[in-house]
């Protein structure tokens, strides 16, 4: 099986995340790592990949503690999560609830 690409994501109107905004990469960082601060880059890049979010995403991560935006980490990459099919986060399929 050939590895995810942008285009596979593009496919599925979803965006493929950098590798420095994504869970596996923000949870692995070390204990003393200020999570706030690399939220903020996350979500820069995220910007720079994806133009039109330009100025559209938080930006405000340092004002919450490193332990509270651990956990939200670890919440939000739950192995629940990583094997939910579907948009799980975004909004909700049109196919189940018609317009």
């Amino acid at each position: 099986m050939r590895p995810l690409a942008a285009a596979d994501f593009k496919k599925r109107r979803a965006l493929m995340l950098p590798l420095e905004s994504r869970y596996d990469t923000l949870t692995a960082l070390p204990k003393n790592s200020d999570l706030g601060a690399e939220l903020v880059k996350a979500m820069d890049a995220i910007e720079k990949d994806f133009p039109p979010l330009l100025g559209q995403l938080p930006k405000d991560y340092t004002r919450f503690e490193n332990r509270l935006l651990e956990e939200l980490l670890r919440v939000f990459n739950s192995e629940t999560l990583q094997t939910a099919s579907g948009d799980v986060i975004g909004l909700p399929s049109r196919k189940r609830f018609p317009a």
